[in-house]
């Protein structure tokens, strides 16, 4: 399993003021798992745990750029802005969608962190140390499976994505 508590590293050597940080689903938060990650990078490092309970279910209903999703941000940013954070982490796979809506808001005093990249990197290094790492360059096709509003999730996936490059599929858990 490679989880989300990635990011962190990076959060950590961009920041000016080793003050970083994270937001998450409140579940996420208490487990403290990227607290005790930056704290393993650098044990100086001051990190700010910020709890978001709406903004995952806000982007799985499509609310990327309008008011519904901005009140909210708004909140959860407040304590960020008013603290020495420079840099945050965004801590759920939802997040990154909301990431120019945040950054635009916060007016460019924060970085935003996606997680995204050393996930993938490390999700590599593990294909590759159990020889299951595919090395092929032609650009492959992705089946998406969600078990919710399918309709929702073809307008999100074509933010991102050709429409000859995914197939979506409705799941149930």
């Amino acid at each position: 399993v490679v989880g989300m508590c990635k990011g962190v590293r990076t959060a950590i050597s961009i920041s000016p003021q080793k003050s970083i940080a994270v937001m998450a689903t409140v579940a996420t938060i208490n487990s403290h798992q990227h607290r005790a990650a930056a704290k393993k990078v650098d044990a100086n490092v001051s990190v700010l745990e910020v709890p978001c309970p709406d903004l995952a279910h806000l982007v799985e209903t499509g609310h990327i750029i309008d008011d519904q999703v901005k009140e909210p941000l708004r909140t959860y940013l407040q304590p960020i802005l008013t603290s020495d954070a420079d840099t945050v982490v965004l801590g759920c796979t939802h997040f990154p969608f909301l990431k120019p809506v945040m950054e635009q808001m916060a007016e460019g005093d924060i970085v935003f962190v996606d997680p995204s990249y050393e996930t993938a990197n490390e999700a590599k290094r593990i294909l590759t140390s159990q020889h299951l790492w595919n090395p092929k360059r032609e650009t492959g096709h992705i089946d998406l499976c969600f078990t919710k509003n399918i309709e929702v999730a073809r307008e999100l996936a074509g933010q991102f994505l050709l429409p000859s490059e995914y197939t979506l599929q409705k799941i149930i858990l």
